[in-house]
């Protein structure tokens, strides 16, 4: 329950879920599947943009759930790339948290390096 757990904390705090809305899910659903299924249906019922702030949050916490549900697909010639308003695409963000990190002591052929290694 670690990432229905987190998707409720961050739509807590931007105030697109109620206290209520957590208890809901959390103490009246009693599998994770129910748990998943009764947030998605309450974000929806929001509307749009609490759909999307959802997306997102599912994509900083749990992005290989997002590649296989399709919400980021592959950056392949003729394909699209979900990218975050502010932020732009996971892969760029990626590719910025490494040079963050590393560029002080590494070669940039050694940061390119970390960032292929890292999503492998």
């Amino acid at each position: 329950m670690p990432v229905i757990k987190g998707l409720l904390d961050d739509l807590w705090q931007k105030k697109v879920l109620s206290t209520e809305d957590k208890d809901s899910v959390t103490e009246n659903q009693t599998s994770k599947v129910d748990r998943a299924r009764c947030l998605i249906d309450m974000v929806m019922g929001k509307g749009e943009r609490a759909s999307l702030m959802m997306v997102d949050s599912m994509k900083v916490r749990d992005m290989e759930l997002c590649i296989s549900l399709g919400l980021i697909p592959s950056p392949l010639p003729d394909t699209v790339s979900y990218r975050h308003a502010a932020h732009g695409t996971f892969f760029i963000q990626h590719i910025v948290e490494i040079f963050n990190a590393h560029a002080h002591k590494d070669h940039i052929e050694e940061l390119f390096r970390k960032a292929r290694n890292a999503k492998s």
